[in-house]
């Protein structure tokens, strides 16, 4: 049996299951923060140069908005972004937009009727 951290995640998934969860509750505000972060496209600098074009965000910036998604290296300061973490506030975002888009059209069937 091979086990995995709560954080690890491979080829088969990131663990997920509610016998693993404790404190479960509502994203908050979370997902609204999530929307304040601006995507960028760059490319790695010094020895992560791999020359490819990438796109996500800047970790500082991440700090100050959404700090729950970011890592810090041994200094604190922002390192990493856990982009694995932002799935569920994106999902969530775009179901609370899709609700919004089936309540128009509603509203333009019911002016058109």
């Amino acid at each position: 049996t091979i086990r995995q951290s709560a954080t690890t995640a491979d080829d088969s998934g990131t663990i997920s299951s509610l016998r693993y969860k404790r404190d479960i509750g509502s994203t908050g505000d979370a997902t609204n923060r999530c929307m304040q972060l601006q995507p960028a496209s760059f490319r790695f600098a010094g020895s992560h140069d791999d020359g490819d074009q990438h796109f996500g965000v800047i970790a500082e910036e991440a700090d100050q908005v959404l700090p729950e998604v970011v890592k810090y290296n041994n200094d604190g300061q922002p390192d990493k972004v856990r982009y694995v973490e932002m799935v569920p506030l994106l999902l969530k975002r775009l179901q609370e937009q899709q609700a919004e888009i089936n309540e128009l059209h509603q509203r333009v069937d019911a002016l058109a009727s």
